[in-house]
């Protein structure tokens, strides 16, 4: 294998890489946050970003009984 073959090799491997991985990482921030989908949409265009995403995940959500309704702080 001369070494433009194993260039563009390593580039492929990079680049499926990439598209598997960030889609990945994207999937597991959504299913860790403790946030439903419509509340980290906070510009509610219908989309969660990745910053959006990253963002919700710093939360920190704790139940709060108030007049025997739990709320979420």
């Amino acid at each position: 294998m001369s070494l433009k073959q194993k260039q563009m090799a390593l580039l492929a491997t990079l680049g499926v890489t990439l598209v598997v991985a960030i889609p990945a990482l994207y999937l597991y921030l959504l299913s860790k946050s403790p946030l439903s989908f419509k509340e980290m949409d906070f510009d509610n265009n219908g989309i969660v970003t990745f910053s959006e995403l990253i963002y919700a995940n710093s939360y920190c959500v704790r139940a709060i009984p108030k007049d025997q309704v739990i709320c979420k702080e």
